[in-house]
Order: C-alpha cells, then structure tokens, then sequence
C-alpha cells in the first residue's frame, strides 16, 4: 500500500497541474481517479479508519505509520483542488480529514518514555532492562512502526525500523500545514490548530475548549472553513473584541466564513461548542467505540491489551 499511494500522490499533483495550466480534462480524469482510490480505503474491504489508522494491506491487523503520511499528504493534496471545478468544491470537507488523522493515531504513536511505556519494556527486556532502556531512550521522540487496534505495543515489545519513523514526522507536518494556506492576499483558516506563518499566528484550546485566536502578522484577507461537524450558525466570532454576526459572512458553499480585510495586529476570537459524538470504528478486523470531541478523539472502547493509544 505504502508504494501505490505515493504513486497515487504524484498521479493528483499531476491532476492539479493539468487543471490549471490548460488541460482541465485530462487533469480531471486523475483527479476523480485518485480520489475513487481514496475513498475506497475506507471501505470495509481495505480497512482504513479516520482516526489515522491505515493498515499495510487489506484487512490486516496492524496499522503502519507510512501508510497514515501516505494518506494524509493524498488528501491534502485532493482537498487543495476544491477551488479548481464546481464539481470538486465538496472536496475542501478532506480538510476534516486530514486533522482527524494527523491529530489522532500518528500523534499517538509517537513514542514518549511515559511511566506506562517504561514499566511496559522492563516487563519485556527481565534481566537485560537496565542496559536495554538505556539503548531504546535513544529513539524518545520518534515512531512505531507497527501497531495494533487502540493498542501501541504487542506482547513481545515495540516495533520501530524503516521508513515509518521518518514517516512519523511526516504526519504531523502534512496536519501542521494543511491547517493554514495563503494565496494572493487571502489567508484560509481551514481547521484550529496551533501554527505559526509569517502571515499568521493561531491557537486553539481544542479538544479541552472550543476556542480559537487568529493573531495577523500581516494585513490580508481571511477566510474561515466550518468544520464539517458544526454549523456557521454555532460559531462566534469577534475582531479585536468588537463581535461579528455571520449572516452575510457566509459563502454559497455553507463551510467558509469570510471576515474580509483585516489589518496587521489584528485578533480574531473564534468560539464554538465542542459537542461529544460516538462513532463505530473498524480497525484490524475488531469493532471500537470511539468518542469524538470535535476531530479529536478523547477515548476509545475496548482498550488495548499493553499500551491503548485512547485510554476509555
């Protein structure tokens, strides 16, 4: 799968080239291909979750973290093309997933030397833990490579090796990018996520509060997307503490809010609830409850059986 998705990036950057530089057909015919390839790996028959779980092949049990970057720089890719043709313009919703799977499984996957993790690898390495912790610090911040349902580590310790380590970064940065672009003067907010642009700065208290800060570096346009799981109608904005009302701020599509032109030094202040949903999530051939708390998954039913990566 890893080879044939990155293959499947280069056919839509291929497709979005075309697009705009005169060859609309041939340019949309690779998109729509690679997007019906998208879209059937969250089919039952491959077995990719939204959550950032992206098995090698169809239907194993494990998940690997090339194949999440894989995913996540294709859907980046696709939901960059929303602007290019009326009939794409439902592809900016990829932005949804794009954040739910860089803020969930890769981020959890990361590796971290938490207590749970240390008394996890002395129960694996007996007599050897001493010397055997002293050499697995030294991958503190990078990757697994391998992993299960909800679960980081299996019963014979963590996998680490290959191309998913680098990956790993890979995830994050596609989820750190993604969430701000800025063209001709226009600076699109499309998910809040704390990031850092010569143009912007914003922060978010997500998912403990639904709260957002847009800090303007420079004066420009600013467009903000509505997450698919909320309504314009429910969200709250201000500008330097002067409140807007949204009628009339909202395009024809019903998921950007423009504010207009706003200067350097400007705040904008987003507030919106973030109201908890359940969804059922099948990863590794088993069924999990996963509760939801905006993109953010908060807990996860069953656990794991070492190390869940969601907690109940």
């Amino acid at each position: 799968m890893h080879t044939k998705t990155s293959t499947l990036i280069g056919l839509a950057k291929l497709g979005r080239y075309l697009v705009t530089h005169g060859q609309p057909d041939h340019g949309k015919r690779y998109l729509l291909a690679a997007r019906r390839s998208y879209d059937w790996l969250f089919t039952p028959t491959y077995g990719a979750s939204l959550t950032g779980w992206i098995p090698e092949r169809p239907g194993v049990g494990y998940s690997e973290t090339c194949c999440a970057a894989d995913v996540l720089e294709l859907a980046e890719v696709l939901a960059s093309c929303a602007e290019l043709a009326p009939e794409f313009r439902a592809w900016s919703g990829l932005h949804d997933d794009v954040e739910r799977m860089a803020v969930n499984v890769p981020a959890a996957t990361q590796i971290r030397f938490t207590p749970e993790l240390v008394n996890y690898l002395q129960a694996c390495y007996g007599p050897d833990a001493p010397a055997q912790l002293d050499l697995a610090r030294k991958f503190n911040g990078t990757w697994s490579s391998t992993f299960f349902p909800n679960d980081l580590c299996r019963h014979d310790g963590v996998i680490l090796g290959g191309c998913c380590m680098y990956s790993g970064v890979t995830t994050l940065h596609t989820g750190w990018h993604d969430a701000l672009q800025w063209a001709d003067g226009t600076l699109q907010v499309n998910y809040f996520l704390t990031r850092s642009s010569p143009q912007a700065e914003i922060t978010t208290a997500q998912p403990a509060r639904g709260e957002a800060r847009i800090r303007l570096r420079q004066p420009c346009m600013v467009r903000v997307r509505v997450p698919a799981w909320l309504t314009p109608g429910k969200m709250r904005f201000s500008i330097d503490g002067s409140d807007l009302q949204t009628t009339g701020l909202v395009d024809a599509t019903g998921r950007f809010v423009s504010l207009g032109p706003c200067a350097a030094g400007a705040c904008v202040d987003i507030h919106f609830p973030l109201e908890e949903r359940t969804t059922s999530e099948q990863m590794g051939g088993k069924t999990f409850t996963a509760c939801w708390r905006g993109n953010y998954v908060v807990r996860m039913e069953p656990a794991g059986d070492f190390l869940p990566l969601f907690p109940p």
